[in-house]
C-alpha cells in the first residue's frame, strides 16, 4: 500500500493482517520465518510448505509446513507466535494441528509430546494421522486458580515449588525415533470457550458392567463396585459411584482406569472432570488434600463430606493409564495417607473443544 503527498517522497507501508486468535498461520507470507527446528534429529532436515489446495486430507485440509526427521533423539520445533505473549491471555485454549508420519513399511505408534516443554501440556499423538491438540489454561487443584495464559510463565500448582513456564523454543519437543519420517504443523489458534461447543466422552462409568476390572487398590481396604448408595444423591452429583475404604493410618493408593475404550481413544482430549466425595467419621466438611496421578503439581484440596467435581489436565491421566496398564504398581490415580476416610468416585468425563 503506497501513500504520497505534495512535496514529499512516496512512502510505502506494509500492513500485516493477523487472524483472530492467530498463533501460527502456515499460509501467511511470514510463516516460514516463524518456525524452525534444532537438535540432532533434525540435522539436514528438509523444510517444505504445502498449501491448502494441495492438501487433500479428510481430517485437516489446511496449509502446513513439513520437516523431515533424518536423525533420532531429543530435538525441537521452535515457534515464534505472531502476537506478543500477553495478547493470548484472553483466550481459554489453543488448538494445534499436528501430523507425525512414519517411514514406509513402519507400523504406526504413539509419540509423547510435552508442548512448550510444559508439565501442564503433555499430550500423546498417534502417528499416521492428523491430530487436533487442545491446550487449555492450567488449573491448580489446591487453590482452584487458573493460569492467566495457556502459554503461562512461572506457574505454580499443587505443592510443587518449581515454577513451570511454556517454552516456545521447544513448542514441539520429543525423542524422535528412527522410524519417524516427517512432522507437519498446521494452524495454531487461540479460542474462547463461549464460542465453541465442548465434546465429551465418558471415561469411567461406575454403572458399567466391567467397572470391577477398572478399579483397584494396593492395600487391604474395602473396594465396592456394585450396590453402592450415593452418600449425597441430593447434592451436586446424583449418579452411580464406587466406594473405597482404605485402611486407616497408612498410605493407600487407588487405581481408576477407563471403563470404555483404550488409551488411543482419548488422544485429543484436553481436560478430565472427576466427581469425588470423601466421607469422614465426623461428617463435618473440612479441607482435605491428596495426590493424583503421582504428580506433585496435580495435588488436590477439596471439601470433605460433599460432592466435588475436580478438573485436571488430561495429559496427567493419559500419562497414568499409558504408564500403568493394570491396577498395580506405579503410577497411581489417587494417593494419600488415610485416617479413616471413605472415598466415593462418580462419573469421570473427558472434554475437548473445537
Amino acid at each position: 500500500m503506497v501513500y504520497s503527498a505534495a512535496d514529499t517522497q512516496d512512502a510505502e507501508f506494509i500492513m500485516t493482517v493477523v487472524g483472530q486468535g492467530e498463533v501460527f498461520d502456515p499460509a501467511a507470507t511470514y510463516a516460514s520465518d516463524m518456525i524452525s527446528v534444532s537438535g540432532n534429529a533434525f540435522a539436514n532436515s528438509v523444510k517444505t510448505y504445502v498449501s491448502a489446495e494441495d492438501n487433500n486430507d479428510g481430517t485437516y485440509g489446511g496449509a502446513y509446513w513439513q520437516f523431515t526427521v533424518p536423525g533420532t533423539g531429543w530435538a525441537d520445533i521452535k515457534l515464534t507466535p505472531v502476537l506478543a505473549l500477553d495478547d493470548y491471555a484472553k483466550y481459554d485454549y489453543v488448538t494445534v494441528w499436528l501430523y507425525i508420519g512414519q517411514k514406509s513399511g513402519e507400523a504406526d505408534g504413539v509419540v509423547s509430546i510435552p508442548f512448550g516443554n510444559s508439565n501442564f501440556h503433555k499430550r500423546k499423538v498417534m502417528t499416521g494421522e492428523w491430530t487436533k491438540i487442545v491446550l487449555v489454561k492450567a488449573v491448580d487443584g489446591m487453590t482452584g486458580n487458573t493460569a492467566d495464559n495457556v502459554f503461562h510463565t512461572g506457574w505454580l500448582a499443587g505443592n510443587e515449588t518449581s515454577a513451570d513456564s511454556f517454552n516456545f523454543n521447544k513448542f514441539i519437543t520429543a525423542s524422535w525415533a528412527a522410524n519417524t519420517e516427517v512432522v507437519r504443523i498446521g494452524e495454531i489458534t487461540g479460542k474462547y470457550f463461549g464460542d465453541q461447543t465442548a465434546q465429551s466422552k465418558v471415561v469411567f462409568d461406575p454403572s458399567s458392567e466391567n467397572v470391577a476390572s477398572s478399579v483397584g487398590q494396593d492395600v487391604a481396604g474395602t473396594l465396592t463396585t456394585t450396590g453402592v448408595e450415593n452418600p449425597a444423591s441430593d447434592g451436586g452429583y446424583s449418579g452411580a459411584c464406587v466406594m473405597w475404604t482404605p485402611p486407616s493410618g497408612g498410605w493407600g493408593n487407588l487405581y481408576v482406569r477407563p471403563t470404555d475404550g483404550v488409551l488411543q481413544d482419548y488422544f485429543g482430549y484436553a481436560q478430565l472432570k472427576v466427581w469425588i466425595y470423601i466421607k469422614t467419621a465426623s461428617g463435618t466438611p473440612t479441607d482435605y488434600e491428596f495426590l493424583m496421578c503421582n504428580q506433585t503439581r496435580c495435588r488436590q484440596k477439596v471439601k470433605t463430606d460433599t460432592w466435588v467435581e475436580l478438573t485436571i489436565d488430561f495429559g496427567w491421566y493419559t500419562d497414568y493409564i499409558g504408564s500403568n496398564t493394570g491396577n498395580s504398581g506405579k503410577p497411581y490415580f489417587i494417593s494419600q495417607k488415610w485416617t479413616g476416610e471413605t472415598v466415593y468416585i462418580g462419573t469421570m468425563t473427558a472434554y475437548t473443544f473445537e
